[in-house]
């Protein structure tokens, strides 16, 4: 965009040149012979009459906002594919529950509510998806409740947020579930979430896998299970405990809903 600019701006400056040069050539001859209407004194008005045009017409294309400014970075033109989409999304755990609990006290329930949140607010901001959240608070909702409510909403994507945990501390990184028996558009879905959480976060990748979780069983539409690395972990306990990594981690799973339903 910005060189488009220079080049009107560059093209004015040459037509005003050529207008002022042009315009001494008629002026020496009417000098001599006070002829309004010789050729080259029309010549001279013709001219004068195109220049004056382009030069509105180009200062009138400056002064537009460009329809596109960067045609790379945005959304293709036409209906947005995840109008219209019911979307949920479930913080694993609350309540009494409290899921994996870290060393220094951070709560698995907690984190999966907060990074939630943030990406419910993500979707209802920018996109035109139905956006529900199987619980907004710190209270306990079943497996059964979860399932149940996406199932009743005719949800076209489930996705369940949770923190992993390990018995030895020493596991690390990011993964992704789908029920064993999911289709492709599941595995398409588990695909974006996965790419778009290990390039924001830079945390290892441990790739898709398949499981038999009950939120992914018993649920009737494109359901994954993350796990958004190891609070086991001290160095990435550390990392969860951060609001600007909840907010990456939001980020990054809107950004890879928003890929797979552009891309399907």
């Amino acid at each position: 965009m910005l060189r488009t600019k220079l080049l009107q701006r560059l093209l004015i400056l040459v037509l005003l040149l050529s207008l002022l040069l042009t315009a001494s050539f008629p002026q020496l001859a009417e000098a001599r012979s006070r002829e309004l209407l010789k050729k080259d004194n029309l010549e001279f008005i013709l001219k004068g009459v195109v220049s004056l045009y382009l030069l509105n017409r180009i200062n009138s294309m400056l002064r537009e906002e460009p329809a596109i400014e960067d045609a790379g970075s945005r959304v293709p033109a036409g209906p947005s594919p995840l109008a219209g989409k019911i979307i949920v999304l479930d913080p694993g755990h609350g309540g009494h529950d409290p899921g994996a609990v870290g060393a220094r006290g951070l709560k698995e329930k907690d984190v999966n509510l907060d990074i939630a949140r943030r990406v419910y607010r993500l979707l209802q901001e920018n996109t035109a998806a139905r956006v529900y959240l199987t619980r907004d608070t710190d209270r306990f909702v079943s497996l059964a409740e979860r399932s149940s409510l996406a199932n009743r909403l005719g949800a076209d994507s489930f996705i369940s947020i949770h923190i992993n945990a390990a018995e030895n501390g020493r596991e690390r990184g990011i993964e992704t579930y789908a029920h064993h028996s999911a289709g492709r558009e599941a595995w398409a879905l588990a695909w974006y979430l996965q790419e778009q959480l290990v390039r924001e976060l830079g945390l290892k990748d441990r790739g898709l896998k398949a499981g038999n979780f009950h939120v992914i069983r018993e649920t009737r539409m494109d359901s994954l299970l993350l796990e958004i690395g190891f609070i086991s972990d001290a160095a990435e306990e550390a990392l969860l405990a951060r609001s600007s990594t909840r907010e990456r981690a939001a980020q990054a799973i809107y950004a890879g809903i928003l890929a797979y339903y552009h891309n399907r």
